[in-house]
């Protein structure tokens, strides 16, 4: 077997069997811990599309290819320069801004968020949540788009890997499927132009977390001081 062959192979493996339980927990109603459906309706199928991306998605590739390219993956051979970290500086702080004013919709369906998961529970998600954004981002931009850039040109490349990415967007809906178009080519154009993943890593983290803690905070706020 040769090595575009195995790529292939696995690539198609990581996506499927994402693509696959992000379908069941869809079904469920459990893709989101929380949307403008309110919480999850099991907690388990969402867990457990969190914990597939962190294997097939993190893990597997990281042992596969091994620490050293991963590393140079996700940080590279050498720094960035100045004008580059402001440029990522600067998305991530635009990201919080965007996640953190995107959480205040949910606010105004009180009924949906009654009796919120417990403490424990929220804590589990964000552990979860962070390392799957982690792996997320460490494949999709990383390792995928690498190797999609060994085989088609620049365009080519962002496009497929654009175009999955959206299309698994499709379960939480086709407004997020859309508006992950823009995102998914500012964070290729954004990994092609530093060489490395981890800026967005940060932009990706930056952006869900300032969303889900804005929307906890308040959540919580509301819960237990009226």
């Amino acid at each position: 077997m040769n090595w575009f062959t195995s790529e292939f192979l696995y690539h198609s493996f990581a996506y499927l069997a994402m693509f696959g339980v992000s379908w069941y927990a869809y079904h469920k109603k459990s893709l989101k811990f929380f949307s403008d459906q309110g919480w999850a309706k099991h907690m388990g199928p969402h867990f457990l599309v969190m914990g597939i991306g962190i294997l097939v998605w993190g893990l597997l590739p990281l042992f596969s290819w091994g620490y050293g390219f991963s590393q140079e993956i996700i940080t590279g051979k050498t720094p960035m320069d100045n004008i580059q970290n402001l440029s990522v500086i600067a998305l991530a702080i635009l990201a919080m801004i965007v996640g953190y004013t995107q959480s205040s919709k949910l606010q105004k369906i009180d009924k949906l968020f009654i009796a919120p998961p417990t403490p424990l529970i929220v804590m589990l998600f964000f552990i979860f949540r962070i390392s799957f954004l982690v792996a997320y981002e460490f494949w999709f931009r990383g390792v995928f788009l690498h190797d999609l850039l060994l085989v088609f040109s620049t365009p080519m490349a962002i496009g497929v890997n654009v175009f999955l990415y959206a299309l698994i967007h499709y379960f939480a809906g086709p407004l997020e499927a859309w508006s992950s178009i823009a995102f998914g080519i500012i964070l290729c154009l954004l990994v092609i132009y530093t060489g490395v993943v981890w800026p967005v890593i940060l932009i990706h983290l930056s952006l869900s977390l300032s969303y889900e803690l804005g929307f906890f905070q308040k959540a919580y706020k509301r819960l237990y001081f009226g």
